[in-house]
């Protein structure tokens, strides 16, 4: 398993999960009279050794 110590931006973190294997699929707006939030999508296959790895 890798370890992140820190990401400097939103573009860094995007990347790296991208490289374990994650899917951009989009984003989802979400607003409320108080604030502004946006969900990030992704996907990723399912691999079932994954459940019993490092066991």
């Amino acid at each position: 398993m890798r370890k992140v110590e820190y990401i400097e931006d939103f573009v860094q973190a995007l990347n790296y999960l991208t490289s374990l294997g994650w899917k951009y699929e989009g984003n989802i707006g979400l607003s409320n009279s108080t604030n502004v939030e946006v969900k990030i999508l992704f996907s990723r296959d399912f691999n079932p050794a994954e459940l019993t790895e490092g066991q």
